[in-house]
């Protein structure tokens, strides 16, 4: 399995305070077109809003979270506005709307909100709750970048890195990157790594990739596991160390990360040498690895319940993954079933058949949810 780096993490950032503590509530500017009195309105219902948002001393509730930060936000409230899209951009406390998130973010960030302004970019560069606009993406990002806003500076990168509303300029990429990394922002330090890594934008130099890898790594960003992991896996920038790999994997697979879970699953067989107890180990990490369409998981776990590592040999089981992995398109996977087929009785075929079947229903994320006539 090779190094995570053919591309970078590209994802709708957008800041969102369900996300984030609790922070010093600041009252907003008082603009010559809102009373004094309805100043004191809204910051008063903003802080009622964010106590039942919160739960502080009282008990959570976003539906009357929202009541407090609409009335706020009717009355000027930046951050009111803000929080009050980030309530529509989540669905809590009323019903999804992206174009409700837009609207809300849209007037906090037109008040210089700068999360708002990130949002609104980010929104225009997906194109949620809006039509996708990369140049208004880029103006708003832009704004709230020169800020300071590590997320906006992260998503501005992004622009650069795709060429999105501008020609595709890595070393602008990279700058950026390196603005929202230096303020640790995990995903940014990750996207540096991979850059470091190809040489995208940088000299390419594997030991410094290695330290930004390792910084998001430190924040648990799965992708930096496993990266860091690979690293110390081969000795590319880093002193090779198995077992330093090894607790890496398991930290990224623990989270959910495939590729983490397949690599982690063939280091443990590797080193299993025999011994029963690391073959079932193997075995359960390839079936997580498996069960989110991992083809040589797949591959993997048939080949072993063929040659009975880990268990009793079971053609049947063999057979099963198999057809699970042909059903992915792998050609060796077809041709294996077609050799066991030959060694098992029709009984024996069906059953296996039938287990495969049973299995894609208890698994509905599956990329396949039913098995053709060569499975």
């Amino acid at each position: 399995m090779i190094l995570t780096t053919r591309s970078l993490f590209f994802q709708k950032n957008i800041w969102l305070p369900l996300l984030v503590a609790l922070t010093p509530v600041t009252s907003f500017p008082l603009y010559a077109a809102v009373k004094t009195a309805d100043v004191k309105k809204a910051n008063d219902n903003f802080e009622s809003g964010l106590r039942y948002y919160h739960g502080h001393n009282v008990a959570q509730s976003y539906s009357q979270a929202r009541e407090y930060f609409q009335k706020a936000a009717d009355l000027g409230h930046a951050e009111a506005q803000f929080y009050l899209g980030a309530l529509y951009e989540r669905g809590k406390g009323v019903a999804r709307n992206y174009k409700t998130a837009f609207s809300w973010y849209q007037k906090a960030a037109d008040q210089g909100f700068v999360k708002a302004e990130n949002n609104v970019g980010s929104m225009y560069q997906y194109g949620v709750g809006v039509p996708q606009n990369f140049q208004a993406a880029l103006t708003w990002l832009q704004r709230a970048a020169g800020q300071g806003d590590k997320v906006a500076q992260t998503n501005l990168g992004d622009m650069y890195y795709q060429g999105l509303g501008t020609p595709q300029e890595y070393k602008t990429a990279a700058i950026w990157y390196q603005k929202a990394a230096a303020q640790g922002y995990a995903l940014a330090e990750y996207n540096l790594g991979v850059m470091y890594s190809q040489g995208q934008g940088v000299t390419q130099d594997m030991a410094t990739a290695a330290t930004w890898y390792q910084k998001a790594a430190d924040q648990k960003f799965p992708a930096a596991e496993y990266n860091i992991a690979y690293l110390y896996e081969k000795g590319q920038g880093v002193v090779q160390d198995q077992k330093v790999a090894l607790a890496w994997y398991q930290k990224a697979a623990d989270q959910g990360f495939v590729k983490a879970q397949l690599n982690l699953a063939s280091l443990l067989y590797h080193q299993a040498k025999g011994k029963s107890q690391n073959y079932k180990e193997a075995a359960l990490w390839y079936q997580k690895a498996a069960a989110q369409g991992d083809v040589v998981a797949l591959f993997m776990l048939g080949k072993m319940a063929h040659l009975g590592e880990g268990a009793a040999r079971n053609d049947v089981d063999a057979y099963m993954w198999f057809s699970l992995a042909a059903g992915l398109g792998l050609k060796n996977a077809e041709n294996n079933c077609q050799v066991l087929s030959k060694m098992m009785t029709p009984a024996q075929i069906a059953e296996a058949k039938k287990e495969a079947q049973s299995w894609l229903d208890k698994h509905p994320s599956f990329p396949v949810k039913k098995l053709n006539s060569a499975g």
